[in-house]
């Protein structure tokens, strides 16, 4: 389903708002382009409002990543519900060689106030939700090619669609593969694979 940037900005507060005020939850969701004016103000505060810095480097799959993490309160002007901190991460890759190969600079937002929480906790908590980004939406958006599906409808279709992605993602992982792509082709040639995915054949 694709909605409108304006939708989608509209969505995240009300989410936002319901977490904290109806759930009595916290929050952590990254800052993006569709939030032009949250994203400026997040671009916008003085390295003097940083507090501590929490930095981490970890070598494995062929490359070399460090990434450091700057928190600061959220800055007046910022309006966002509940917010409460902003956190900076800024990620830089690089071969085993040591050249880097690339870097990027990410905006977070979380409802959990400054005296809760520091850089390397909320470092933890960025980490956690990359990867629920990484093994799912990145999946679905890529794997099923939702980004480009036309539904706009709000209702049972698009809960539809948005479930089923789920469900065969979490079959395949549940065989024993993370190469989503790859068992999906593998599944494709043939009609009885995909009972034996969701065993109800033998193997």
């Amino acid at each position: 389903m694709r909605l409108s940037p304006r939708t989608r900005c509209t969505r995240r507060r009300a989410n936002a708002a319901w977490l904290v005020e109806t759930k009595q939850a916290d929050y952590l969701l990254q800052v993006k382009a569709n939030q032009p004016s949250v994203l400026e103000a997040c671009r916008a505060i003085p390295d003097a409002q940083f507090g501590e810095v929490f930095e981490h480097t970890e070598r494995g799959h062929g490359r070399i990543e460090t990434r450091e993490v700057r928190v600061a309160p959220v800055p007046e002007g910022l309006d966002f519900p509940y917010a409460e901190q902003v956190i900076v991460v800024y990620r830089e890759r690089s071969g085993l060689d040591g050249k880097m190969t690339s870097s990027e600079t990410s905006y977070e937002l979380i409802s959990i106030a400054t005296q809760d929480a520091g850089a390397q906790l909320l470092a933890g908590h960025v980490r956690c939700h990359w990867q629920i980004v990484n093994r799912v939406h990145w999946g679905r958006d890529w794997s099923f090619d939702e980004d480009r599906h036309q539904l706009r409808s709000l209702n049972s279709p698009a809960q539809v669609l948005a479930t089923l992605p789920n469900l065969s993602i979490s079959l395949i992982r549940l065989a024993g593969s993370n190469q989503i792509m790859s068992a999906m082709r593998w599944i494709a040639r043939s009609p009885q694979r995909s009972g034996q995915i969701m065993g109800a054949m033998p193997a």
